[in-house]
């Protein structure tokens, strides 16, 4: 009872020095005089706290721009945060250096060492560095040197539709994990339980939690990562270090793994094995570089894939009209392949739907604005914690007509009547100087997915014993990424000729 005592006392005191540190009056800029932007009144001390929710905060953030505007200021104890609700207004600001940077997360940046990676890294050397050597092999001109990784991951994972249809989601989560793996280390992995693949989960997991608003005390209140770990209170320095060993031996082991197999002149060609040969990078970060990739990327396509089985699910319409096309440019009697992705309109449009209609990060990561600005006569403090809400800009009827539809034809008939609609891919991958790296490798892989799942599998509602069509759940979980509630599907082959086709392009990659 009196270790807790101490804690609250030592806690209160380093939480108050905080909430006065954020409150002092920064140095006078030239927009010193401008109004802050408009937002919902905050209680004292905590401000906004209670009125921002949890889970689902970019709902809310939305609701709030139709009253306070496309630029929305909050204030948490004392620290600022802005929230951009348009494309526009995150456009015209997200390109500048000053909101590049990320805000100090104790816990999962400097505790837990992700500020080593690139999502996490602040705005600085280190973080071009790592941008420098990674454009190379993730521009767009370059991604095609992973076709075949990606083409033979889809194959594969055609046959565990074909085999088990009801895990279809723990398939899908094994091929993108199968395919970063070769990709960036050239290592081949055949199941969740293999060593570099248990690992990399678990510190996604850790990372989940930590990240999650609420979960550590010392976001709040940084001063608190002072208190020694013996101290009462101080159980949750304890857990970083465990969850940075597990952090850092994830991109540790495969990436010494690589560094042995060259050692032998076993290497299989990879991202990893071409930044070492250049000698142009020091070892930490090409560590760190590419352990980066698993982090940002498995989540990511897993469940923008996981979107789409449920969006055939629940449009009949949208997947017949897909196979029609599919059935006239590549016919039956073989797969298609990323050469044919320009004579696939349709589909194209299909995975920016996809992308659209419910985006994996609403809200991205959270940007840090390293100095004042300014927008339409409203200030932009230093120091705040800048969102992009891109749930907002996906569901804004400016940018779609009747956004909360699943309609990829929106795209082809705006086209048409020469007002195109925004593309996903302008706001989904991030805006700014930070757009995701990897966004062009991304899209690949969901293009010979989606267009190789369509051309041999029919997915429709799942039914009971009784033969009545079971609904699927629409609402999301919220974490790192927005998922869908675990739904069942009915997934089938369209014909004994498709079955046939995939045992028989399977065994030729064997």
């Amino acid at each position: 009872m009196y270790s807790l005592w101490i804690f609250a006392m030592v806690s209160a005191t380093l939480c108050i020095l905080e909430f006065i540190r954020k409150r002092r009056s920064p140095t006078p800029s030239k927009f010193s005089h401008l109004p802050l932007p408009p937002g919902p009144k905050p209680e004292p001390i905590i401000g906004n706290l209670r009125q921002i929710p949890l889970q689902g905060a970019e709902s809310k953030y939305t609701e709030w721009s139709h009253q306070y505007g496309d630029l929305l200021h909050l204030r948490v104890f004392g620290q600022p945060i802005v929230v951009f609700n348009s494309y526009e207004v995150a456009k015209s600001l997200m390109d500048k250096a000053i909101y590049a940077s990320r805000p100090k997360l104790v816990m999962v940046g400097e505790l837990m060492s992700w500020s080593m990676s690139i999502p996490f890294a602040p705005y600085g050397e280190t973080w071009k560095r790592y941008r420098r050597a990674l454009h190379p092999h993730m521009q767009k001109n370059a991604v095609h040197r992973y076709w075949n990784i990606q083409t033979a991951g889809t194959r594969k994972f055609l046959q565990n539709l074909l085999d088990t249809p009801d895990t279809f989601f723990d398939s899908l989560r094994l091929k993108a994990s199968k395919e970063i793996m070769d990709s960036v280390y050239g290592l081949k992995v055949t199941s969740v339980k293999d060593k570099y693949l248990w690992q990399m989960e678990e510190s996604i997991r850790n990372l989940e939690t930590a990240v999650f608003p609420g979960s550590f005390l010392v976001d709040t209140f940084p001063q608190l990562m002072y208190l020694p770990n013996w101290f009462p209170g101080g159980g949750f320095k304890r857990t970083a270090a465990e969850w940075k060993k597990t952090n850092e031996s994830s991109v540790t082991v495969p990436f010494e793994k690589v560094k042995e197999q060259m050692s032998a002149g076993v290497a299989a060609p990879s991202m990893t094995c071409s930044m070492l040969e250049t000698g142009d990078y020091e070892d930490e970060d090409v560590k760190w570089v590419c352990g980066s990739l698993y982090s940002a990327g498995i989540d990511t396509v897993a469940e923008t894939l996981h979107i789409f089985f449920l969006a055939m699910t629940l449009h009949p319409e949208v997947l017949q009209r897909a196979q029609a096309e599919l059935d006239k440019v590549v016919g039956t009697q073989r797969l298609p392949t990323m050469e044919d992705r320009p004579n696939l309109p349709y589909i194209e449009n299909v995975i920016k739907e996809v992308m659209r209609w419910i985006p994996v990060g609403p809200l991205g990561i959270p940007h840090y604005l390293t100095e004042d600005d300014q927008h339409e006569g409203y200030r932009i403090p230093a120091g705040a914690i800048v969102f992009t809400n891109i749930w907002a800009i996906s569901q804004d009827e400016n940018n779609y007509v009747d956004p909360k539809r699943f309609w990829p034809e929106r795209f082809e008939l705006g086209k048409a009547a020469g007002k195109e609609p925004l593309h996903p891919s302008a706001y989904v991958w991030g805006v700014g100087r930070r757009t995701c790296a990897g966004r062009y490798w991304a899209e690949s892989t969901l293009f010979i997915t989606i267009a190789s799942v369509l051309a041999t599998f029919d997915i429709s509602k799942a039914r009971d014993e009784l033969g009545n069509e079971i609904e699927p759940e629409r609402g999301m979980l919220h974490g790192l990424v927005n998922r869908p509630k675990p739904f069942k599907c009915s997934i089938k082959p369209r014909s004994q000729a498709a079955a046939t086709l995939i045992r028989t392009v399977g065994s030729e990659d064997e």
